[in-house]
């Protein structure tokens, strides 16, 4: 393994990523190829592999670009967390911390590291990678999101029946209040100003709308199977919602990618990805492109938002995994 990433470190330098200033790079995390795929979303082409010695679980990026985390699952609730520097490709550092996580995110001025898993959240100096982990009693987590000031997470998770968002402070992490949502709560994104959470309720096959200030649900959006991944465009219009069931469901639902128009709270396409098993997505920052993760499909699919249409299908390592905002600035010296 170690030496079929030292081929991938060789063969990709030679792609480089566009030098522009706005240059972005999706970062895709694969767990069975124990890699991370990089695309350039100016080309949408894959300019680089970065090996890895695990399976990584989750993965973020820091504001600037230059750094990824991420956490590989070693035993029991441990794992390791590397620093990874994503110029050159190269682990800068390696650490094991008390307990996992599903995700990763990091605060707008890169000095923190979020991560939950299951009851706890563990808050993580970017630097020195040293932290504190709180148990959360009656909270189980899936996926999160932070607020644009920072100071507040909003966590989803729960039984198939019984779905909670969490609202926690950041500073000290505690838990604030529970909100109750649909079943099996995944994907979860805040709007830019703060005032909406939108959660995936699988289950329930619907989108619940949180109010934040009333931290209560103000409302739902049916779509047609369960929801998963969420990703908004940056003007708040549109909220891009990928789908998908277990494959032993019966009757089988199709794959798809739901858009949703928020003004009118209705669906208004649907995008087939028949057995790709949509997952994570991210909309690039300037609202023109939507990455879609396939996990089935080893690949990450590009949707025009002028049209909503895919444009191209770029294949990456195998079962691809990333959640969250997975897209960057690209990486620049």
């Amino acid at each position: 393994m170690v030496r079929r990433g030292l081929i991938f470190v060789l063969i990709f330098p030679f792609i480089q990523i566009s030098d522009r200033a706005d240059a972005q790079s999706a970062y895709i995390v694969n767990e069975d190829s124990q890699n991370i795929s990089a695309i350039d979303t100016i080309s949408n082409r894959l300019v680089s592999v970065i090996p890895l010695e695990r399976p990584p679980i989750a993965m973020s990026i820091s504001p600037d670009g230059k750094l990824a985390y991420v956490f590989h699952e070693a035993s029991g609730r441990s794992a390791n967390f590397y620093k990874i520097d994503l110029f050159d490709r190269k682990i800068l550092s390696d650490t094991t911390i008390d307990d996992g996580a599903y995700q990763l995110q990091t605060s707008k001025d890169g000095k923190t590291i979020y991560a939950a898993a299951d009851d706890y959240i563990s808050s993580i100096d970017s630097e020195t990678l040293t932290g504190a982990t709180k148990k959360i009693d009656k909270m189980v987590v899936a996926t999160f999101t932070l607020s644009p000031d920072g100071t507040t997470i909003y966590a989803a998770g729960g039984l198939s029946k019984s779905g909670i968002v969490s609202v926690l402070s950041t500073n000290p992490i505690a838990l604030l209040t529970t909100i109750p949502v649909g079943g099996l709560p995944f994907g979860i994104v805040i709007t830019a100003d703060g005032r909406k959470v939108y959660v995936a309720d699988h289950a329930d096959n619907m989108i619940s709308v949180l109010d934040t200030a009333a931290n209560k649900v103000s409302g739902t959006i049916p779509v047609d199977n369960g929801p998963v991944g969420l990703a908004l465009t940056p003007d708040g219009k549109k909220l891009y919602v990928t789908c998908f069931e277990h494959r032993s469901a019966n009757p089988p639902a199709n794959d798809d990618v739901a858009v949703i128009d928020l003004a009118t709270g209705v669906v208004t396409k649907t995008i087939d990805f028949e057995k790709r098993a949509p997952g994570g997505i991210a909309v690039t920052p300037d609202g023109r492109e939507v990455y879609v993760v396939n996990t089935e499909g080893n690949s990450v699919s590009v949707l025009d938002t002028s049209t909503d249409a895919v444009i191209i299908t770029i294949p990456v390592g195998k079962h691809p995994t990333s959640f969250g905002n997975f897209i960057a600035p690209a990486p620049h010296r």
